[in-house]
Parts: structure tokens; C-alpha cells; sequence
């Protein structure tokens, strides 16, 4: 799986709290998984045969297994 973009739904914002050294207080969200990066993997597996989908990752918090109404939720967002 190639991940394009994520949804968060943990429900904490992780830019909360003090930069780390290096860090960037508000990173431009546009384009969060490096597009050369993710062209170079698409490359590469179809030059090795490999399918490769590409999608948006639903981060949770767990670590429970969601409920049938949660998960019909995400497939749904998934559309």
C-alpha cells in the first residue's frame, strides 16, 4: 500500500507542545507523504511486477478493535 495522505482520528493534534529542535511548528499539510518519494515506489514496483494501490491511511487510537459500525465508517470514507 502506497499512502497518499492520512486522516487522523485519534483525536490529539500531534503539533501540540514544544517544537523539537529542527522541527517546524506548522508544516504545510498539502502534500504530507513526499510526492517524488511516492513516484519513485510506483516505479519501481511496476519495474518488479508488483501491484501496488494506493489509498489514505485512518489512523486510530486502539488498541481496541473498532466497532461493525466504526469499520462500515471507514470503509465508507474509504470510497
Amino acid at each position: 500500500m502506497l499512502i497518499a495522505d492520512h486522516i487522523n482520528l485519534m483525536w490529539r493534534n500531534p503539533l501540540i507542545g514544544q517544537p523539537q529542535p529542527g522541527e517546524q511548528r506548522f508544516p504545510i499539510m498539502h502534500e504530507p507523504y513526499d510526492g517524488e518519494l511516492r513516484t519513485l515506489a510506483r516505479s519501481v514496483a511496476r519495474e518488479a511486477g508488483i501491484r501496488l494501490e494506493e489509498g489514505v491511511y485512518a489512523a486510530l487510537l486502539g488498541p481496541s478493535y473498532e466497532t461493525p459500525t466504526e469499520v462500515r465508517m471507514l470503509e465508507k470514507l474509504g470510497r
